[in-house]
């Protein structure tokens, strides 16, 4: 690759993010969005009291006093068919349940980018398996070459591996390690 275009593929990567953020920033802030959900477990009282080792767990958020006496929030979600558990900081570093509740709501609005380039009528990013089927009766109905061995390939070496991951989050990395 030419270092002008890897300058201008980092400038267009770029470019895309703050677009992202930009729209994030505006569909959030800017018309109001507020969190919906009413927490009744996770309150200011219940975490007080809270006895180290035990934890409490609300609308994805997990709230967790470790032996230290410190409070620990998590958060356990699934979007987009992948459970996601993160780890938002310690109450000692300042972080709030408010926090938290953002952290969600960026996953969720970051799978929704996702989503508005698909495809009408699809709800779910395309994954590997089904791509790779798609692909091998495409193949079949072309009268492409070598349809055995492909298949042979796809099914012992990369369909394990790769199975129900998204097309769009397999990166040059994975196809590298997993080729070698």
């Amino acid at each position: 690759m030419k270092p002008d275009s890897a300058i201008s593929s980092i400038t267009g990567t770029f470019s895309l993010l703050h677009d992202r953020i930009d729209w994030i920033y505006q569909s959030n802030i800017l018309k109001g969005a507020q969190m919906t959900q009413r927490f009744n477990k996770i309150t200011r009282q219940a975490m007080r009291a809270l006895e180290p080792g035990k934890r409490i767990v609300e609308h994805g958020v997990i709230y967790e006093k470790v032996k230290s006496g410190d409070g620990r929030f998590e958060i356990c979600i699934q979007v987009n068919g992948k459970r996601i558990h993160r780890v938002i900081g310690n109450e000692s570093e300042g972080i709030t349940r408010t926090h938290a509740e953002e952290a969600i709501e960026t996953l969720k609005n970051e799978a929704r980018l996702g989503r508005l380039s698909l495809p009408k009528g699809r709800k779910l990013p395309l994954n590997f398996k089904q791509a790779s089927a798609q692909y091998l009766e495409r193949l079949a109905v072309e009268g492409g070459k070598n349809l055995e061995a492909k298949t042979k390939q796809l099914e012992q070496r990369l369909i394990p591996f790769f199975d129900t991951m998204p097309l769009a989050s397999i990166s040059t990395f994975q196809l590298n390690t997993r080729h070698n």
